[in-house]
């Protein structure tokens, strides 16, 4: 017999029950699901690697759980394991396996050559084995410093954006959830703990991305199957210890009948329609979202280096793509009452790469209600605004504000550049929580009131901070040209932006524009060849135009003003009327806002010299006193919004919980929803019954009785003696559940007696239980279930579980 002959044969005579490899397809299901859902994201790269080091860890898990060990140990060993293969995988010392065969072959075959160079005389090269082995010390430590670096920014609170050290955490995330579900479907046969991992990881993720259907379907799917299986594994398990005999088809049944279920299970969950309003969901967010958005505030943190293409829901995003689906799109509404109507900004973004912008406003600090933002209000020309919000259906934490926000009447947070030093600038302002279905809030804020001949007039020299705003990559040398001839029209700063956005209005807003080439400038493109665009697009050149120019300029993510309703006085605000526009900055009056876009109605500014309303503190003193008088001016002008004047709204907000349940129609869909599961759960309980009482021999159903009768009567309190025969235990347990008086006897014995005697007959004697004789064992099995019912809830009974308890 040839070697590779012996070698199949071996591999053949391995014992691998098929129930086994069924687990092992299912428990592959269970954990390949949740690293589907973050591999698809595109969170990081290398997450690809994930799936073999879960597949992995299964197959790990296993063998340990066959071998003769405590769990504890086997445990143990998987800690020990999780790190050591983490750790080998972030670092990428050692090949992996689908290259490790070539690195070998090309070390083998450099070994060959440096030993033919050994013979030579050429003595000054170095060993390839030990280069190798060098270089993957190296990678080593670097992971080590990699680490130590991270832990330092995490403890320090800094920001950490070091990918490796992400997909070091994801690599033990995929080992630890394939390990330990493994053990606990092989060693424990606990289909819940197998589970825990899984749906832990799949719903954080989609907490972070949103909805995903195919690895939510796949992840259901083989949940229940292993539910079920696992389920059926150790009830035969116990029937084959008892010799209790059972049909050789049953599994086969079970699991024919499993997949009809699941299938139906799967396309409901699928199918059926949600909820708009989830009670749960909205509880959780309710009063539990500050301390859940703390988390994500940390996590954002740890890992600023990880692209999350949802948006995270704190920390602010930290680019602007120019090309494909825009990240700023809200599925929510607003509801908006303001005593001056402006552009509704999100999020700014201060750095343009050449092929999307940033922002390096990455830090969160937090504020109180009625904290002001700034500690000095050093701006001229403002016009004090009151604006009450509702937001509804956002997954987000940005706040939308006209202008520049003073403070809002409830705790919120801001997107700074640095949290210790004072605040100069920010890039948004934030809840302490996501708005999940509602949230109101108020701000206070204040608008530019300048004239045109007031910006005119503006100085151009600029503070520091705003230096950051005039920055650029390297630009081709035709869109410098043009932007030198479009300065050449005004003679001050001004005019010179007039003069950009006059000339960016003219170019059509399209969205299905080609794919922005990798190797060219955002702007030099859309320019020369497209020529058209999204808002987003058309913004980012105009903000580059201006820069090129020398004058400060950013991109603006937000709202347009919304449809107005006038007998509500209201603006409704929704996804269509998100938009992207560039701000300008002008020395003593601030950041003003520039519409780009020739679809949108071009900003309005007064020509005539109005009340300067920032001259009154020009030096930048305390904000007390100017803040005193914005508030009065604020009351004054409410008396125009009807007698009940213009008020901030309550932050606080209903339970959710309570106006679910408040609405009839929610709680008869509640009730249909919890009435369907319950009669989905009989149906199938019924269905496992009736095909188990088919298949199942007489004799083992009647076997099967009589062990549930004895273990529900001691769950009653019967005490059954050890050296009782079953006879004297039935007879006993007849005096014990039915008094003297009564006589209920079905061919001369009584329930007890004559449920034990047909178990007797069905272990100890030739005689073969009929289908007939199982029948009334059954009848008779209910009539002692309702006497041991009544035993099991009667007061002592129940004061003797909590003494015991």
């Amino acid at each position: 017999m040839s070697v590779g002959s012996q070698t199949l044969a071996r591999l053949r005579s391995v014992n691998i029950p098929s129930g086994s490899l069924l687990t092992f397809a299912m428990l592959a299901g269970v954990t390949g699901a949740p690293l589907a859902s973050i591999h698809f994201v595109g969170w990081a790269p290398g997450t690809q690697t994930l799936f073999a080091v879960a597949i992995l860890a299964i197959l790990f898990a296993w063998w340990l759980s066959r071998c003769r060990m405590s769990s504890w140990l086997i445990l143990g060993i998987g800690l020990v394991s999780d790190i050591s293969v983490a750790y080998i995988v972030a670092s990428e010392a050692f090949p992996g396996p689908t290259d490790g065969l070539s690195n070998f072959v090309a070390l083998f075959g450099d070994t060959i050559e440096w030993v033919q160079l050994r013979q030579s005389g050429e003595i000054n090269v170095e060993q390839p084995l030990g280069v190798s082995v060098g270089e993957s010390w190296e990678l080593l430590r670097d992971l080590y410093f990699r680490l130590e670096n991270w832990f330092r920014s995490a403890f320090a609170f800094q920001v950490s954006r070091d990918n490796v050290v992400f997909l070091f955490w994801m690599t033990m995330a995929a080992w630890g959830m394939g390990f330990f579900c493994s053990w606990a479907a092989y060693r424990r046969h606990s289909p819940l703990l197998a589970l825990i991992p899984g749906a832990l990881a799949l719903g954080i993720n989609i907490t972070y991305v949103g909805p995903d259907w195919v690895p939510f379907v796949i992840f259901l799917s083989a949940a229940l199957g292993l539910t079920v299986h696992l389920r059926v594994e150790v009830l035969e398990s116990k029937w084959t210890a008892s010799g209790i005999h059972y049909s050789s088809r049953l599994r086969r049944t079970v699991l024919a009948s499993t997949i009809g279920v699941i299938a139906l299970v799967v396309v409901l969950s699928v199918a059926l329609p949600r909820a708009t309003e989830n009670p749960v969901a909205e509880a959780f967010w309710t009063y539990l979202g500050d301390d859940w958005s703390t988390v994500e505030t940390g996590i954002q943190r740890l890992f600023g280096g990880v692209s999350n293409p949802a948006g995270a829901a704190l920390a602010g995003r930290e680019s602007l793509h120019l090309h494909g689906p825009q990240p700023f799109r809200p599925n929510g509404t607003m509801i908006i009452e303001s005593t001056s109507p402006h552009y509704w900004r999100g999020q700014t973004f201060d750095i343009y790469t050449g092929q999307d912008w940033r922002s390096t406003y990455r830090e969160l600090t937090d504020r109180k209600p009625g904290q002001p933002i700034e500690e000095a209000f050093d701006l001229k020309a403002r016009v004090p605004v009151r604006t009450n919000i509702e937001m509804l259906g956002f997954n987000t934490s940005v706040l939308v504000a006209p202008g520049k926000v003073v403070h809002v009447n409830r705790d919120y947070l801001v997107q700074v550049e640095d949290a210790a030093d004072r605040v100069q600038d920010y890039a948004s302002i934030r809840a302490t929580r996501r708005v999940g279905h509602r949230l109101v809030y108020s701000v206070d804020s204040t608008v530019s009131d300048a004239t045109i001949e007031q910006l005119r007039n503006a100085p151009t020299e600029y503070p520091d901070w705003v230096r950051t705003y005039l920055e650029l990559p390297t630009m081709p040398e035709r869109v410098k040209q043009l932007a030198f001839r479009l300065g050449e029209i005004g003679d001050n700063v001004f005019d010179r932006v007039l003069a950009v956005e006059f000339f960016m209005r003219r170019f059509p807003f399209a969205v299905d524009v080609p794919e922005l080439p990798g190797d060219r400038d955002a702007t030099d493109y859309f320019i020369f060849e497209a020529r058209s665009g999204s808002a987003s697009m058309i913004a980012s050149t105009m903000a580059v135009l201006v820069r090129a120019l020398d004058i400060p300029s950013r991109i603006v993510n937000g709202f347009v003003f919304g449809d107005y309703d006038a007998p509500t006085n209201r603006f409704f605000v929704n996804p269509e009327h998100a938009h992207t526009w560039v701000e300008v900055y002008f020395p003593n009056y601030g950041w003003l806002a520039f519409e780009p876009s020739g679809f949108r109605i071009p900003v309005q500014r007064s020509t005539a010299a109005g009340s300067n309303h920032g001259s009154q503190n020009p030096n930048g003193s305390s904000l007390g006193p100017v803040f005193d008088n914005l508030v009065d001016e604020l009351e004054l002008m409410g008396g125009n919004h009807g007698s009940s004047g213009f008020s901030p709204l309550s932050a606080g907000e209903p339970s959710a919980v309570g106006r679910f349940f408040g609405n009839i129609f929610g709680l008869l869909v509640a009730l249909g929803v919890i009435l369907g599961i319950v009669a989905l759960t009989l149906l199938s309980t019924a269905g496992v019954s009736a095909a188990r009482n088919h298949l199942e021999a007489p004799s083992t159903s009647v076997q099967r009785t009589y062990a549930r009768m004895m273990r529900t009567a001691r769950r009653a309190g019967y005490n059954a003696a050890a050296a009782e025969t079953p006879e004297q235990t039935s007879q006993r347990l007849h005096s014990w559940l039915f008094p003297a008086s009564e006589t209920i006897f079905v061919e001369g014995l009584s329930p007890p007696e004559a449920v034990t005697t047909a178990y007797m007959r069905a272990t100890y004697s030739q005689h073969r239980v009929t289908r007939s004789e199982r029948r009334a064992v059954d009848r008779e099995w209910q009539i002692i279930r309702k006497r041991l019912l009544l035993h099991t809830f009667r007061p002592g009974q129940i004061l003797d579980w909590f003494q015991r308890g």
